[in-house]
Formats: C-alpha cells, structure tokens, sequence
C-alpha cells in the first residue's frame, strides 16, 4: 500500500524526522476545519487542559521534574484543545517540564485566535488577570477557576458570609454532590464564589487532625470560577464541572495512544511521536462520533476490524476485474456503514 518493499527501523526513525518538520499548524488546521464540517453543531465552546509525561532524551538541556503522580524524572508538557460536546482534538502544543500553565496559555492564545475559538473553559492554573484580560481583548468568552491567592481571600472571600450563601436559594445540583453559589461582580465579569460543605467537612476535619491552625482552615470548602458570559450561575458552574470532557481526551491519548511513557531520545522525535499520538486521537475521537450508536469503544472497533480484508478479482476468460471488501460478521458490516467506508 505505502509502495515500499521493506519496512526498516531506520525507515521508521526518518519518518518521524520527517513529520517534526513538517507544518503540522497547518495540518491541525486542516482537521478542525473537516470535523466542522462533520460536526457543525461542536463548535460552540472549548476546553483546554495541560498534562505531562515522561521521556527518556538525553541530548536536551532539560532538567528532572517530579510529575503529577510524584515520580522524578524529565517531563514534557502537553497542552491540549478539544471540543466541549465530543472531546475532538483541535489543536495541541508540547513545553517543556517546568513551564507554567499560565505561560502556555499566553502562547495558545495565538493558535486559539487563527481557530476561531469564541468560548473556552479552563482550569483554575490557567488564570491570571492579564491572561483573561488579553482573552477579553480577543472578544472572547471564558469560564475559568480560579485559584485562592491573597488577594482574592481578602477582597472576595472575607466578604462572603456563610450563613448566607448556605442557602436553599443558591443551592446547584451537580452530579455527586451540593454546592452552594454566590455571583459577584469582577473585572470585566462575574465571580461565582462555590462552597461545598460536604467537602468541607471531610477535609477541615483531616486538617484539624493534623494539626491545622483555625487560619489554615478558614477558607476550605470554598473555589472560584470567573467567567464574562450571559449564563445563570447555576449554568456556568455545571459547564465548569463538565470540562472532564478534556481530561477523558488525555486518557484516551496515554492509553489507546500509547503516549506515556516515551521511549525516544532526539527531543524532535519525541515531539514527532507526540504529534502521533495526537493524530491517533483524532482518528479515535472521529470513530467514536460516527460509532455513537454502537455500544462499543473505538479500540474495540478497530479491533472487531482487523479480521476485515480487501481481495482484488479477475475473471479468467472475461478479464473483468473488481475489488470487494470481505468482511465476516453483520456487526463489521454495521460499523463500516456508520464509518462511511464502502463495503
């Protein structure tokens, strides 16, 4: 199919030298713009998360960092953007270990911009006043979180009174739990102050068991979300809580797409095998959409497809000539028909 007589390792390695330097911008760009076309209706918002992996590469000034699940080793950074409704991958950049999230999301604003994103969720380690500022600046809408600095418990959360905002009025239903929420006004939007008194309770009593001073526990049970949209709190509080559309899309892109660990030294191909693995999640997420009423996984999918094979056939004496796609059972049938492959 790919023309060549042998498939060498070395061939492999070229490969992927060949895909780091290639525009890969432009290729991303080219898939967004066919989903919107598959999936005209996932469009509306966004959602955009950092995670981090390991690599083994040597020939790099990089230094060991400890990683989210407390191992020690040499990290790369993955930020990512995907669709709020199906998690399709939009668009996707690797940092070094030791960058904050608030500094890549000052780079993605560039690649955000030229995809025409109008509202983006975010996690609370993105935010900072002059990131939200310059997203403003770009007319778009965002819902945030926002992190407990100093600033913000003296001059929004001491003036939140408990008795109040515990209250039958301010109550939202999320999906394991109550949360109790009270708006303010904020910059150049609103501030949902969030109070969670189940959380609260388990953690303020572990606190107090190790120890913790009334000052360290004042303001536990209690997160932010900054947003500048038209929604009821109920509304954005619920879309925020929602965003695990993203970290499924990670899971997706360390499990199905063999992302963690990386076993590459060059770090242009750690970046190539990276943009695989991100290629993979598109082909993955693309599967599950069109699959959707199939109760299967896309990775069961391909797999129910390996036995699938394509003959090519030539009639002796009439010299006619087609080619049929053999398959074995009425489900690889079904899930060629829900593909759009021809059969």
């Amino acid at each position: 199919m790919v023309g060549v007589n042998e498939l060498t390792t070395a061939m492999l390695y070229n490969c992927l030298d060949d895909l780091e330097e290639c525009s890969f911008e432009t290729i991303e760009q080219g898939i967004f713009e066919h989903w919107l076309k598959i999936a005209p209706g996932d469009n509306q918002s966004f959602v955009l998360d950092v995670t981090d992996t390991y690599y083994n590469g040597r020939h790099d000034q990089s230094m060991q960092r400890k990683g989210k699940d407390g191992k020690v080793s040499k990290l790369i950074q993955i930020g990512l953007g995907v669709s709020f409704e199906n998690g399709f991958p939009i668009f996707h950049k690797s940092y070094n270990g030791n960058i904050s999230n608030i500094k890549i999301l000052e780079d993605l604003m560039r690649i955000m911009a030229q995809r025409g994103i109008n509202t983006i969720v975010m996690d609370r380690g993105f935010y900072s006043q002059s990131n939200v500022e310059d997203l403003n600046k770009l007319k778009m809408i965002m819902i945030v979180g926002v992190k407990q600095s100093a600033g913000i418990k003296k001059n929004i959360l001491d003036k939140i009174e408990r008795d109040k905002i515990y209250a039958a009025k301010n109550q939202v239903t999320l999906k394991d739990t109550y949360v109790y929420v009270q708006e303010l006004e904020f910059l150049f939007g609103k501030m949902i102050v969030i109070y969670n008194p189940k959380y609260e309770a388990l953690k303020r009593d572990r606190m107090l068991a190790d120890e913790a001073t009334d000052k360290e526990v004042k303001y536990v049970g209690y997160s932010l979300i900054f947003h500048n949209t038209k929604f009821k709190p109920d509304i954005v509080v619920k879309k925020y809580f929602d965003k695990d559309v993203v970290e499924r899309s990670f899971r997706t892109m360390k499990g199905d797409a063999q992302l963690h660990p990386i076993r590459l030294w060059l770090p242009k191909r750690v970046n190539a095998h990276i943009k695989i693995c991100y290629l993979s999640m598109c082909l993955l997420s693309l599967i599950k959409y069109r699959c959707s009423k199939i109760s299967t996984s896309p990775a069961e999918i391909i797999q129910e497809l390996q036995t699938v094979y394509k003959v090519n056939l030539k009639h002796s004496k009439t010299r006619q000539r087609f080619t049929k796609v053999v398959t074995l059972s009425n489900n690889q049938k079904n899930i060629l028909k829900a593909l759009k492959c021809s059969v």
